[in-house]
């Protein structure tokens, strides 16, 4: 029985040395590269993938402060369905420094008339604005940081008469 845990032993540091040239040589192969012991970044990029900064500094759609009450999602054709679906995909391509030249902002909307009740349980500082669909249809939302809060979805324009 010591014979086998001899051998086994044995077996167990020819292993171990065995990882250990494996290891050796490749992080002197990696070093040649780089210099480093780190993957240098011409071996790492991928004009695929956006940077982790670029990505956080998009748009997050948020319906925190969805009004159901003045919803007409229900309402809206698909041609406005398809052009929501591609807004959103578009607010979410969107930055804070891009949402000027994007086109998603139509108009700022005020707290009067027959957009008041937009603003219902909405804090007093938020300024609200609208972004087109098909026929008249818009999305209503306001901008926080990197947030794009939609409150509202019309198939229709709100009648100002």
């Amino acid at each position: 029985m010591a014979k086998k845990s001899k051998i086994k032993a044995k077996e167990k540091k020819i292993k171990a040395q065995e990882f250990n040239s494996k290891y050796t040589k490749i992080t002197s192969d990696v070093t040649q590269i780089g210099g480093s012991a780190l993957i240098p970044g011409r071996v790492t990029i991928n004009p695929k993938i956006r940077e982790r900064e670029e990505i956080l500094d998009h748009y997050d759609l948020v319906f925190y402060d969805y009004n159901q009450n003045e919803c007409e999602l229900h309402d809206i054709s698909q041609a406005q369905a398809k052009a929501l679906i591609n807004k959103f995909n578009l607010i979410n391509d969107t930055t804070p420094h891009t949402i000027a030249t994007s086109g998603l902002v139509k108009d700022n909307i005020d707290n009067s008339g027959p957009y008041s009740c937009l603003y219902r349980n909405l804090p007093p500082d938020i300024e609200l604005k609208e972004s087109n669909l098909p026929n008249g249809g818009r999305v209503f939302f306001y901008l926080i940081s990197k947030y794009f809060c939609v409150v509202s979805i019309k198939a229709r324009h709100i009648d100002l008469h």
